[in-house]
């Protein structure tokens, strides 16, 4: 009896310095008492005034227990498990469609798996909105991994595992996600447009419309074949040689460009300007004015990284003159 009176008075005056605010405790016994106090309240709630306060000073760096949730209950080989009551946070909302007040609860508990050797566990941040069944978007595993809803951030080997159509999106700006095996889609905010990305064979990428139904339309600068440079984007310009104000006339890069040979009709050669090649350029020329026994070819003559010389043969495969303003076509693969 003398214990229980003893008890109820300890309880009693916990529970008047809760309702007051404040509890002033210091690491150790007297931490415990308290936890050991409230855990001894039978009534299911305490009616706080106040926001409650346990203040435990004078801890430095050293981490200490303020509040403490535990099951006590030991795990057994019948029931492997016993997992930690819940903290829950509760609050209402009014829904102006059912005309109702509906609550709303965020909790975290913590749930202990079984293991051979060594046991694990995980914290769960749970979700019940308007009393419906709870959700977990968030939980932390004891093998550093973070769960967000059914994706995975692993700390262990800094991966990213993501469910189906799991991905990264730019708030009103763009999206990068997965829409099924070997596929990676980039699109803009709407996400109706953009492109797939196929990585489904090895050895091969694979560039797809956004309904992954054709090919897509690559658009680079330039493109290389095994780490040397085969088209580049920047078009090649008249260095020395042909006629009077000879001009590259229209150009897609050295992909494919039209040269003007300029006025006076005797040039038989040209030199030009090419972007920097691994070791030179290989030219592949037509005349589209003229096709005479004197302008019957043109072809190239020479190269280094940055020229290509071409010039005008005869049909006995002489050098022989350009007409004046002959237009000249030209593709140009880098090697």
């Amino acid at each position: 009896m003398r214990t229980r009176v003893l008890g109820g008075i300890l309880v009693g005056v916990l529970l008047g310095s809760l309702l007051a605010g404040t509890t002033e405790a210091q690491p150790g016994p007297f931490s415990a008492q308290i936890q050991r106090a409230i855990a001894s309240l039978t009534s299911g709630s305490i009616p706080f005034t106040g926001a409650p306060t346990i203040n435990i000073n004078g801890i430095a760096t050293t981490s200490t227990n303020g509040l403490t949730l535990a099951n006590t209950t030991a795990a057994t080989a019948g029931v492997p498990v016993q997992m930690s009551p819940r903290t829950r946070w509760c609050g209402a909302a009014w829904n102006s469609v059912s005309m109702a007040s509906e609550t709303d609860c965020l909790f975290a508990e913590v749930l202990p798996a079984t293991n051979a050797g060594t046991t694990t566990a995980r914290w769960k941040l749970g979700l019940s909105l308007a009393g419906g069944a709870a959700t977990y978007p968030l939980q932390v595993y004891s093998n550093s991994e973070l769960i967000l809803g059914a994706g995975v951030i692993s700390g262990v080997a800094g991966t990213l595992d993501l469910p189906v159509n799991g991905g990264i999106y730019w708030n009103g700006s763009a999206a990068m996600y997965s829409p099924g095996s070997s596929l990676f889609r980039f699109a803009p905010a709407a996400d109706t447009t953009g492109f797939l990305f196929d990585a489904g064979t090895d050895g091969t990428a694979k560039f797809k419309n956004f309904a992954n139904n054709a090919y897509a339309t690559v658009d680079a600068l330039g493109y290389n074949v095994g780490g040397v440079v085969a088209v580049s984007g920047t078009a090649p310009t008249i260095a020395s040689g042909f006629g009077t104000t000879p001009s590259i006339v229209a150009s897609n890069g050295t992909a494919a460009f039209t040269i003007n040979v300029g006025t006076g009709g005797t040039a038989t050669s040209g030199v030009l300007t090419m972007p920097a090649a691994t070791t030179g350029w290989a030219l592949n020329c037509n005349n589209l004015t003229a096709k005479t026994s004197t302008i019957s070819q043109t072809v190239q003559t020479a190269t280094t990284t940055t020229s290509a010389t071409i010039g005008n043969f005869s049909d006995l495969s002489a050098p022989a003159a350009w007409g004046a303003s002959n237009i000249i076509s030209c593709t140009a693969t880098g090697y």
